[in-house]
């Protein structure tokens, strides 16, 4: 397929995809006689975007397997991938995405990669875990990171971690308000315990 015609129905493909008409836009995906990163990751970001997490998940277990796919999984599409895994509680799969990214496809992990994580750690309750990974980050975590543990101590009633969380965001940044929102919700949480 000459690289026009791709460019095409990858704008075509993303148009369905962002405006939610999924089963247009998986039929025109399996129709594709050549697909490319773009291709996929508009697939992936589809259903990223319309809350279907599962599907997302199984298009990317695709991906691999596929002699048509000609170029391999990038930041985008792991990000994608991570953040459906978030969604979806899948603390394995994301934790072997997050792995094969690096050691399978060589695709450094991010900032965003690492949210991702922290995020489905937060989501499925496991904050010492999130703690860990923000401690072991390999550059300084900013308060991206925190406030996600943050959200997801408030959401667990964690008023422990929650108070440690804060005060370290508010060292940080001061003016954060966000943290002063999230700590006083952690506190009445568990003021109603």
């Amino acid at each position: 397929m000459p690289v026009q015609n791709l460019v095409s129905w990858n704008a075509m493909l993303s148009g369905y995809a962002n405006f939610g008409h999924l089963d247009e836009a998986y039929s025109l995906f399996v129709s594709l006689p050549e697909k490319n990163l773009v291709s996929w990751n508009s697939m992936l970001a589809g259903y990223a975007q319309n809350g279907h997490a599962e599907a997302a998940v199984t298009v990317f277990h695709g991906m691999p397997e596929r002699d048509i796919l000609t170029d391999n999984p990038d930041e985008v599409c792991f990000a994608i991938v991570l953040l459906c895994c978030s969604h979806a509680g899948k603390i394995r799969g994301g934790i072997q995405r997050f792995l094969a990214m690096s050691f399978d496809f060589s695709v450094a992990a991010t900032r965003n990669h690492y949210c991702c994580l922290i995020d489905l750690f937060g989501r499925t309750g496991h904050l010492a875990e999130a703690a860990d990974l923000i401690a072991h980050m390999p550059f300084e975590p900013d308060s991206l990171e925190l406030r996600c543990l943050l959200g997801a101590c408030r959401t667990h009633g964690n008023l422990e971690h929650g108070a440690r969380v804060a005060s370290f965001v508010l060292g940080l940044r001061r003016e954060e308000c966000a943290s002063y929102v999230f700590l006083a919700s952690i506190y009445t949480h568990a003021l109603k315990i």
